[in-house]
């Protein structure tokens, strides 16, 4: 029964926030980085770009599998054996991706790296918010900006790699460097408070609330009442079409740069500032949230990626490119939070590993095929205006809907 809000003068829940952190730098850094990869690989194979989206489309489906699967273990087991189960496949995976010579080999690795990748989302997602109660929306905007840096970080270093040394060298370093950091993640893992002795962080004093979340961390609903609850079916609607277009923009953005004039380099610098931007977007949007609602703010995020989306197709050259990669990696950044978040203020805490990795991996799922669909639109028309044009109805509908969707659960604050 835990005891003590706090033992001596540090939370130990911070270091636990500080481990998710690594846990989502891996898993942001490698799923924005596969972009730099998809150039290399369809010009030394010969592929064409539909052809090459297919081992990241299989990657991005084996992501989201992994997400609930990653997220059921850990509700079972804690987050550490989880953690370390991440590392293992995500390092194996990338590092057997520099030894492939066919296409069907390499979609074996990449699935081999999304299992392992998905975990590292779902997982610290969950735990990071068992730990806190008072400033919930600043956690995980502090967690999911692990994946900017992730993304800031290493798709630079992987693009330089490849220039200088090849994408079979970049692969080994991916592999060697994502699985030893998120051991590290795994060693400092530990599932809840009450593991350590502790209470949740802001929770003393708070007044017994009904189905409240935020006073009980195990209540809420169990996943299989969340899915046979509306609620469950209209965020699913919501987060699937909110992931079609950001999964597009992840593969293509860089082959797009390139067609707009911009060198390998810095196309790959430009997803490197969109990666970068999503860091004072999450913590901005993270304490917003706490303020203005979980729903009003994920309605605002995908009507301004909407936006975005629209100035992207307004002309071409630097200015716009540059003009989208801040606006939408600013905005796109702010949504992830709001993401997980509206999953907790929705269902409550008891099965919110399972219930964020099966939301998440369902529209991560749907948003998969957006890469491949792209990828022939454009072999066929020689544009990605389809896919644009797409993509700013998909926000647009998603912002709205939310809007419409009421959460379940009694004594849940302001929406």
């Amino acid at each position: 029964m835990p005891t003590a809000f706090r033992k001596g003068g540090f939370y130990y829940g911070w270091l636990v926030v500080a481990a998710c952190v690594l846990a989502t730098f891996v898993e942001g850094g490698i799923t924005l980085s596969m972009g730099v990869f998809f150039k290399p690989l369809m010009e030394d194979f010969g592929w064409s770009r539909a052809e090459t989206s297919v081992p990241n489309t299989a990657f991005l489906f084996a992501r989201a599998f992994s997400m609930f699967l990653m997220g059921w273990l850990a509700d079972r087991y804690g987050p550490r054996l989880v953690l370390g189960l991440v590392a293992l496949l995500t390092g194996v995976g990338l590092a057997l991706s520099s030894q492939v010579n066919s296409m069907g080999a390499l979609t074996l690795t990449y699935i081999i790296a999304g299992i392992g990748v998905g975990g590292g989302w779902s997982v610290p997602a969950a735990t990071a918010q068992r730990w806190f109660v008072r400033r919930r929306g600043l956690v995980l905007g502090i967690v999911s900006a692990g994946i900017g840096v992730g993304g800031l970080v290493l798709a630079p270093l992987l693009n330089y790699l490849i220039a200088t040394y090849g994408w079979r060298t970049a692969f080994l370093v991916a592999g060697g460097l994502s699985g030893a950091v998120m051991a590290l993640a795994a060693s400092v893992m530990h599932h809840d408070p009450a593991s350590k002795g502790l209470q949740p962080y802001g929770s003393e004093g708070s007044p017994s609330k009904p189905h409240s979340a935020e006073t009980a961390p195990e209540m809420g609903l169990a996943t299989g009442q969340a899915v046979r609850s509306r609620a469950f079916w209209g965020l699913a609607a919501v987060f699937i079409l909110g992931q079609l277009p950001a999964t597009f923009i992840m593969v293509h953005f860089v082959p797009y740069a390139v067609d707009q004039g911009f060198s390998k380099a810095a196309a790959a610098g430009a997803l490197g500032v969109i990666s970068g931007m999503f860091i004072p977007g999450r913590l901005l949007m993270g304490m917003v949230a706490d303020r203005i609602g979980w729903r009003l703010s994920l309605s605002l995020t995908n009507l301004g990626l909407a936006a975005s989306f629209v100035w992207l197709v307004t002309g071409s050259g630097m200015t716009v490119i540059y003009g989208f990669v801040l606006g939408y990696g600013l905005v796109q950044g702010a949504r992830v939070p709001i993401i997980v978040g509206n999953v907790s203020h929705f269902f409550g805490l008891r099965s919110l590993g399972q219930l964020i990795g099966l939301l998440t991996g369902v529209s991560m799922m749907a948003g998969a095929m957006a890469p491949l669909a792209a990828g022939v639109v454009y072999d066929k028309s020689g544009s990605y205006l389809p896919a644009t044009i797409v993509s700013v109805f998909c926000f647009v509908v998603a912002g709205l809907l939310i809007l419409f969707v009421k959460p379940p659960m009694a004594g849940k604050g302001p929406a």
